[in-house]
């Protein structure tokens, strides 16, 4: 395993560490079990970076880090996130959060606390504040942000006081690469460690075939399955620590012996070249005229921006960051053929889609990734 610093502390953190979130979009109702012996068998090949969060399987996932971090003999090692719990950033949310994760986790202090999520409806003011309190109780020694755009990041890092931010965490993979136009950069420059999930998009690996193609004569080449190609693709990155996950045993000793793999900077360099998200603008009418209903959250746009189902931010709290010009990730639609009529449907990216319709209306073709079967 290989080691980077973790921000601007002493602390080394192993550049592929356990995520524990299980089922991707799913993971509040995942099945977590099996969770424990994977993990365990992670520690064993040198991982010493978990990262978990209370909307993991309703806690089930800090509960089981917990369960785990008890037979590790060498607890001082190890690097435990966790997260606020979504919605609740104002002061005695963050309070009440981290109690709740340091109870599950059965931990007085946790290293690396991260706000999961942005909310526009609570001054970061104030949650930043929550976060310093934290740190000067000794309840946690880091802290760090989680899907923040460039902007909220730069805000956040301009906020504090007595602390500087240790972590930034974001999708990053072959059909997300956005961050490597200012996120990425920002951290490097700022010793901010970059922590990135979703790295083999939930098995797709890439976004086309073409690409598909060359990271199969790559792993060839190297002798590693394409899984392994694309994680140390990612961790030769400056800075940058890959979060990878799975129930699977064999696949935790491949997946975590990525790094091992000697890649020369010329095939690094073919890979970055060539694995380039294939976005394209696509009707936002036809998305939702294609999709199931019951999958893309809100059925219309009044109910999209009455937000009544309560999403963190809401539409039209993250339609204002759109308007304003602020980059957000692609939705991913797949094609569908429904009596002899094609059509995209939504499969990640319901906030981003309606967000987008809230702010420009129907008539403005969303950013997309159309997954090839």
């Amino acid at each position: 395993m290989i080691y980077k610093s973790l921000g601007k502390t002493s602390r080394l953190i192993s550049t592929i560490g356990f995520g524990c979130g299980i089922g991707g979009v799913k993971a509040t109702t995942a099945d977590y079990s099996g969770l424990y012996d994977s993990l365990r068998k992670s520690l064993d090949l040198g991982v010493n970076f978990i990262d978990t969060s209370p909307v993991y399987g309703n806690g089930e996932s800090e509960e089981i880090v917990g369960n785990v971090i008890e037979t590790f003999n060498d607890r001082e090692k190890l690097i435990i996130g966790s997260k606020v719990l979504p919605g609740k950033t104002d002061y005695h949310g963050v309070m009440n959060s981290v109690e709740h994760s340091l109870n599950r986790l059965k931990l007085n202090c946790i290293d690396l606390y991260q706000i999961h999520w942005p909310n526009p409806s609570i001054p970061m003011e104030e949650t930043i504040s929550a976060m310093e309190e934290l740190v000067r109780q000794e309840k946690i020694k880091y802290f760090g942000v989680s899907n923040f755009s460039f902007l909220e990041i730069k805000k956040a890092s301009n906020i504090l006081k007595k602390n500087s931010l240790t972590s930034v965490q974001v999708e990053y993979n072959f059909c997300e690469r956005s961050i490597e136009n200012d996120v990425l950069p920002f951290c490097q420059q700022n010793e901010i460690t970059t922590i990135v999930y979703t790295p083999l998009m939930r098995g797709r690996m890439a976004g086309t075939l073409e690409q598909i193609d060359l990271l199969k004569k790559m792993s060839k080449k190297y002798s590693a399955s394409i899984a392994q190609i694309i994680l140390c693709w990612i961790t030769k990155i400056s800075s940058v620590v890959v979060l990878s996950n799975t129930k699977n045993l064999n696949r935790v000793d491949e997946n975590f012996k990525a790094c091992d793999i000697d890649m020369s900077d010329e095939d690094h360099k073919i890979i970055s070249n060539a694995c380039i998200p294939p976005v394209q603008m696509v009707n936002t009418r036809l998305i939702l005229e294609s999709s199931d209903l019951s999958k893309t959250g809100y059925k219309n746009l009044e109910s999209a921006i009455n937000n009544n189902m309560g999403w963190t931010p809401s539409p039209l709290e993250l339609s204002k960051q759109m308007k304003q010009g602020e980059f957000l990730k692609p939705i991913r639609l797949r094609k569908i053929f429904n009596e002899n009529k094609q059509g995209l449907e939504l499969l990640e990216g319901k906030l981003r889609f309606w967000a987008w319709v809230v702010a420009f209306g129907w008539d403005k073709e969303i950013p997309s990734i159309i997954w090839e079967n």
